[in-house]
């Protein structure tokens, strides 16, 4: 990460190079370009073979202890249920406002906002890159999505995003979010869900 910062800092478009997973393709790519190579010519068939068998135990292990599975709460899985089982059309649009969360259920870690892969629907979430920079200021990388970089502007008003659900998570940075005419369809311990 050290090694990426001042190339974020020159050209935001590194930013998405922070993200581990970026990696994986090319590397699963290479490995099996390299290992055919390898297989055809038949001298390091075994030692080709073996190399990525090495490295297991470092996967096997999560990393030292880095990594771990962790299951989603069940009022997670109630709400993606009310949601899924929906077909009315319209969009989730998921708050408060920002690409990461650290959750209590998963030991206070920050992930990517659960919402953006939990749902059938579309969902509009802030995708926005915030790059921290050398002089403690931020700098910010629009977001990909038009209709993301819009919802900022139009939080007051979700209807006009196209929006058929608002789930608000409450979080440490819990906030009470009550638009006129949504109406409360879930409402837990951690997650509250709206529809219109």
């Amino acid at each position: 990460r050290s090694l990426l910062k001042p190339l974020i800092a020159a050209w935001p478009g590194f930013g998405p190079l922070r993200d581990g997973q970026v990696y994986l393709a090319p590397l699963a790519l290479l490995v099996a370009v390299g290992l055919a190579n390898v297989l055809r010519s038949g001298a390091m068939a075994a030692l080709g073979v073996a190399a990525p068998v090495l490295v297991l135990p470092t996967f096997m292990l999560g990393a030292f202890g880095r990594l771990e599975a962790v299951p989603y709460p069940r009022e997670w899985l109630a709400v993606q249920q009310i949601v899924n089982s929906d077909p009315a059309p319209g969009a989730l649009l998921s708050l408060p406002w920002g690409a990461h969360r650290a959750f209590a259920w998963n030991g206070g870690r920050v992930i990517l906002d659960p919402a953006t892969k939990l749902f059938e629907r579309r969902v509009i979430w802030d995708d926005t890159l915030r790059v921290g920079l050398r002089s403690g200021g931020v700098l910010l990388v629009r977001g990909e999505d038009p209709l993301n970089r819009r919802a900022s502007a139009l939080l007051a008003t979700p209807e006009r995003l196209g929006a058929r659900y608002v789930l608000v998570a409450a979080d440490e940075n819990g906030f009470p979010y009550r638009p006129p005419g949504w109406t409360v369809v879930y409402a837990g311990k951690d997650l509250r869900l709206l529809r219109r």
